[in-house]
């Protein structure tokens, strides 16, 4: 039957829950449409529609695992296949010879012990040298329960990261193991077994581990009571309750009933069982021992049979015998290392184009390797397709542009250019009229976001709300988006929407002021309001007796003031100039909401070297103020036209000029309780003037006046 089409996008997340009133909403599991469908290895889809995978949580670890159980039961199987012919159907010819009973007791016995072991234990904790141990703790069980669910719907993540072709395998307990520490606390654990290449001498998993526990840790449930340890445990280093769980988790219930009836009552039966078990085993893995020989180790049963691959559907066989002369058989459990090895090479080939082709160092084509394992085997196919188109549309010119954005954003070498990373690109560029060299800009400085973040679902939601809120048309969101790309990775509900809030509500902001704000310091959108750009607004409104009127006009007319630290940057500036130019509080208050620019500029590189300056060539510091607005070239050159009695171009006044020319203007007239000359008034009002604010008249300003 045909599939039903997609009644929407294909999403970018894992399958979420739905009900009866979003179903037709839902996406269906189609790798067609959905690059994410087209990359689990092992779909196993429901037959109802919407349909999904539901070996989701299937990875390359856990899928070489099923493929080597699947061939020991094959091989388990066919041995019981043919001692039963063997005992079952030579059973008339030995009775017309009449042969003696040992040889079909023997038989039998041989028979039996094949049973046991195709329903035996695993040898997982036998199989390999080194494992990672998991252990989940908490203090009660309904606590043990939550916690333990959560750590296991991460672990997949871990596993999938230690796995490395070429260098790590890994392989994980099908169940955990439940356990009592020395406190009578309940610990449940998990095991991963790790096997190296014969080539790896030392490999740092370091990095893996970190990752995990951190994507652990962020859970908002997380409690005091909650804890996880990780732990690097060799074979022989194993606790005494995996061993014995291994011995009661031998055999279910039934399976061992019916053993125990089927076994003698005799232990030298049993005895002889064993042994005849034995002879099997080594007379059927005779070229398991000669690789075990070459390899210089133990032998065991998992180490032989790894990196087997079913290609193709199950054939319908009759028997096993005609399964074992089946193609698809011996291609899937045959042992071949030849096949192994050459695609080990080919996958390393690739690997070192990759490396080659973006400027890779050793230790950032390891993490790249660690984030997306399918690259080498990918690479020639999706992976340089995909990197040759991006830098075709993005117009990268340099091998250090497509490297950073690999980098920044690992993940997106899996996936296909023109289904998912092409139409993120065009829709973010038609919804902000974007040029080419502007999408290149964001993108290049965002690539988490442009690259990673879904459109439909993520960023188009984020700009029509900013957009609604701030009643921005394009031109003003297009110009707030590119002087801070970074906006669109922060959520509207819980970031912008309050940041906004807060600030209006507390500056009693109108729309427009708002917008005006925005827009000059888009930074603030991802500040703390609460914890950092109040405190610091009232902070100032109370060094300099600002009215709340006052402090927003302040606000609107320098919005980069939210940015600055109020003990490091604005508290130590405001004492300097006050103790240095001698202003009384009412002075400093009024130059400042004259020319709020005075807040914004440098202690160190501005106030402290034009003060140096002043007094290297006499003149009044009161210039380092009035002048503000020059370049350190036209200041230079102020002082240098005053020095040498001529007219400086950038005064404004003959006043001005007048005043540059005396060496001893007294410095108490800038403090003399408020009042100051007309000339230094003028000085102050040209100062003003040439900044942009509005000009005051000449004189003498009445006291308690408002500058604002």
């Amino acid at each position: 039957a045909a599939e039903p089409p997609p009644t929407s996008a294909p999403s970018d997340g894992p399958p979420t829950p739905w009900g009866a009133d979003d179903a037709r909403s839902y996406v269906a599991w189609n790798p067609r449409l959905n690059p994410r469908d087209r990359a689990h290895l092992a779909p196993i889809v429901t037959p109802a529609h919407p349909t999904m995978n539901s070996s989701y949580n299937v990875g390359e670890p856990q899928l070489r695992a099923i493929r080597d159980e699947l061939r020991l039961g094959v091989d388990a199987t066919r041995r019981v296949d043919r001692l039963a012919a063997e005992l079952f159907g030579d059973a008339a010819a030995d009775d017309d010879a009449g042969a003696d009973d040992d040889a079909s007791t023997a038989r039998a016995q041989r028979l039996r012990a094949a049973w046991r072991d195709l329903f035996g234990p695993s040898n997982f904790f036998q199989a390999h040298r080194h494992y990672v141990q998991i252990d989940v703790v908490a203090t009660d069980d309904d606590t043990l329960r939550r916690w333990f669910a959560w750590c296991e719907s991460r672990l997949r993540g871990l596993v999938v990261a230690l796995d490395t072709p070429g260098f790590v395998k890994a392989r994980p307990h099908a169940t955990f193991i439940e356990h009592h520490d020395a406190s009578r606390r309940t610990i449940r654990s998990f095991f991963v077994g790790l096997s190296f290449e014969t080539h790896v001498q030392h490999i740092d998993l370091t990095p893996c581990v970190r990752d995990f526990s951190l994507r652990v840790n962020n859970w908002e449930h997380l409690t005091n009571d909650m804890d996880l340890e990780l732990d690097h445990v060799l074979n022989d280093q194993l606790p005494d309750w995996v061993w014995r769980h291994q011995e009661e988790a031998c055999f279910p219930a039934t399976t061992a009933a019916h053993h125990r009836a089927a076994e003698p009552a005799a232990s030298g039966a049993d005895e002889a069982d064993e042994g005849a078990n034995a002879d099997e085993d080594l007379g059927d893995d005779d070229d398991d021992d000669e690789e075990e020989d070459r390899r210089g180790g133990p032998k065991t049963r998992t180490t032989t049979r790894l990196k087997r691959r079913i290609r193709g559907g199950l054939p319908e066989c009759s028997s096993w015998e005609e399964a074992a002369s089946s193609s698809w058989v011996r291609e899937a459990f045959t042992t071949s290392s030849a096949k192994d090895a050459a695609r080990v090479a080919v996958e390393s080939d690739a690997l070192g184009a990759l490396q080659r082709r973006l400027g890779l160092t050793d230790a950032e084509l390891k993490m790249v390797v660690l984030k997306v394992p399918s690259v080498g085997r990918d690479y020639h196919s999706a992976v340089e397709p995909s990197l040759s188109a991006l830098e075709r549309r993005l117009k990268l010119n340099s091998k250090a542009d497509l490297k950073r954005l690999a980098l920044a954003r690992k993940s997106f070498l899996a996936w296909d250019y023109d289904t998912v990373v092409a139409p993120r690109l065009a829709k973010l560029q038609r919804r902000l009229l974007l040029s080419d060299e502007e999408l290149r800009k964001i993108v290049l400085s965002t690539p988490k976001l442009t690259l990673g973040y879904s459109h439909d679902t993520l960023v188009a939601p984020r700009l029509d709300a900013l957009q609604t809120r701030l009643d921005f048309s394009i031109p003003e969101l297009r110009r707030l988006i590119l002087s801070k790309p970074q906006l669109l990775g922060l959520s509207y509900e819980h970031n912008l929407e309050p940041s906004l809030d807060a600030l209006q509500d507390r500056l009693a902001l109108s729309v427009t002021q708002l917008q005006k704000v925005v827009l000059g310091f888009p930074g603030v959108l991802g500040l703390s309001q609460e914890a950092n750009v109040l405190p610091s607004l009232d902070a100032l409104a109370d060094l300099l007796d600002l009215s709340d009127v006052e402090l927003a006009d302040l606000v609107v007319r320098l919005p980069s003031i939210m940015g600055y630290s109020f003990e490091a940057n604005l508290q130590p500036k405001l004492a300097f100039l006050q103790h240095e130019l001698g202003l009384s509080s009412r002075e400093l208050r009024e130059k400042v909401l004259i020319l709020p620019a005075i807040l914004g500029y440098s202690l160190e590189n501005r106030y402290a070297r034009r003060i140096a300056q002043c007094k290297a060539a006499g003149k009044p510091l009161r210039l380092v103020l009035d002048r503000i607005t020059l370049t350190d070239d036209q200041f230079c050159r102020l002082l240098a036209s005053a020095k040498a009695g001529t007219r400086h171009v950038g005064s404004t006044t003959a006043a001005d000029a007048a005043e540059t020319k005396s060496p001893t203007t007294p410095r108490s007239s800038s403090s003399s309780g408020g009042s100051s000359s007309k000339s230094s008034s003028a000085a102050a009002a040209a100062s003003s003037g040439s900044s942009g604010s509005t000009r005051r008249p000449r004189g003498r300003r009445p006291r308690g006046s408002s500058s604002s």
